[in-house]
């Protein structure tokens, strides 16, 4: 056997992979500012609960109130309301100014409903009547509903009294007036029957 026939082995390769394998892994890349994060689960929580509390935001009273305004939904901005004196009648028109930004005029003597309705109809936004105001819910307060039916051809009219069993926001065609509430009326009643009226006044009246 000749010397020529002996090979010894390369060990370079050998030598290679063990220097890679004792040598230390590259430590992972600081993370800067410029770069994205994942929100952590909190952060969405949060981030989805304040999707959640906007899109109650798009139908409020305080949404209704920009709509209105926007769209000028009422005549003149008003609301004529014809009522005795009481605690809810006080909270109505303080509303009505407040939440909703329109101008109340309210004629509490019974003796003067009808003036100030054929004065007033053309010119109001809605028109409010207290039937219990009335003391006799019968022919008189019949034959002031259709008075106030046809003066108020386009103006929404919303009848009170605690009489009523409950609201009701979808008249009939046989009514002679458009929305009916149930005295007293609390706040979030109101706000429905000013978005339904504020509906019937851009819309037209369903009937």
């Amino acid at each position: 056997m000749s010397f020529e026939s002996l090979k010894i082995p390369d060990r370079a390769p050998l030598l290679e992979r063990l220097v890679s394998f004792l040598k230390p892994a590259p430590a992972p890349a600081q993370r800067t500012w410029e770069e994205p994060r994942q929100p952590g689960l909190a952060t969405r929580l949060f981030r989805e609960s304040e999707q959640r509390l906007n899109a109650v935001g798009l139908d409020s009273p305080q949404a209704t109130a920009r709509e209105i305004e926007m769209r000028e939904a009422f005549t003149n901005q008003t609301v004529l309301i014809l009522a005795k004196p009481s605690h809810n009648v006080t909270n109505l028109q303080i509303w009505l100014e407040t939440i909703f930004g329109l101008d109340v005029t309210v004629v509490h003597d019974p003796a003067y409903f009808y003036e100030w309705l054929f004065r007033f109809a053309g010119l109001a936004g809605i028109v409010v009547i207290d039937g219990d105001s009335f003391t006799d819910l019968g022919p008189a307060f019949g034959t002031f509903l259709s008075a106030a039916g046809e003066a108020c051809d386009e103006s929404p009219v919303i009848v009170l009294s605690e009489k009523v069993e409950v609201n009701d926001f979808a008249p009939s065609w046989q009514d002679k007036w458009d929305i009916t509430l149930k005295t007293p009326v609390a706040q979030t009643t109101l706000w429905l029957a000013v978005k339904t009226a504020a509906d019937m006044a851009l819309n037209g009246k369903p009937r």
